[in-house]
């Protein structure tokens, strides 16, 4: 006798972008120009979600608006697209869930939004990986924006640190050990943690000042360029 695996509960399977209908009511919005800078730096890859009892989407209406107005466009295929034999563009569709009722569809569709937006961020870690990215391509592929990231520090006061007296505590979210990131660079960054709590906040304030006022998003490029006015200024 042959055992047969059971059929499992989930799968995937690439379906035409066309056929995939929207929910009844979606609450959830959408920037079409974040994800867009999103799409072409990283190609598509989440799926989208089906709910087998309705036949509409769960989640992922963004995306499938996205890749409609795409090939609407005469756009390229982003990575990860598949075009079918008919010249449809077909994406990735998560199927095997299926709701009870349409109460339980809109909670589960909001949930699926609303459950990831709960953990927050870590704004210190956060802080430290976007300082690293702002000036190239790959900032506006991450949807943040330099004054977005000044306000998440504000807001969660990052800068009520305790004064350690050193920057040792502070180790597992410095730069030390990228030896692609220049030393200066690694040191601007780090100057923020080594500071007592109040001034901490002070240099926050007054660097996301001069962000807006500059146009600069790199943190060590507005530390350079105040350092360099200031001693042009003592001259």
């Amino acid at each position: 006798m042959t055992d047969t695996a059971p059929s499992p509960p989930r799968w995937t399977e690439y379906q035409a972008v066309a056929d995939l209908v929207p929910a009844v009511r979606n609450a959830k919005d959408h920037d079409q120009a974040a994800l867009g800078a999103s799409v072409r730096e990283f190609g598509f890859i989440e799926p989208v979600v089906l709910d087998e009892r309705t036949g509409r989407l769960l989640a992922g209406h963004g995306r499938v608006e996205h890749l409609t107005e795409l090939q609407a466009a005469g756009a390229e295929p982003p990575d990860g697209v598949v075009v079918g034999e008919d010249g449809r563009w077909q994406w990735l569709v998560v199927r095997g869930i299926a709701s009870r009722d349409d109460a339980h569809a809109d909670a589960m569709a909001i949930a699926l939004n609303r459950v990831g937006e709960r953990g927050g961020w870590r704004a210190d870690v956060l802080s430290d990986v976007l300082d690293g990215l702002f000036g190239s391509d790959l900032a506006a592929a991450t949807g943040w924006t330099a004054d977005e990231l000044d306000d998440l520090i504000a807001a969660t006061g990052v800068g009520e640190l305790a004064d350690q007296g050193t920057d040792a505590e502070h180790a597992p979210y410095t730069p030390r050990g990228e030896p692609q990131t220049p030393r200066e660079v690694q040191g601007i960054r780090e100057v923020g943690l080594m500071m007592a709590a109040e001034l901490h906040r002070e240099y926050l304030e007054h660097l996301a000042k001069l962000r807006r006022a500059w146009s600069i998003d790199a943190a060590p490029a507005v530390v350079v360029r105040a350092l360099r006015e200031a001693a042009e200024r003592e001259q």
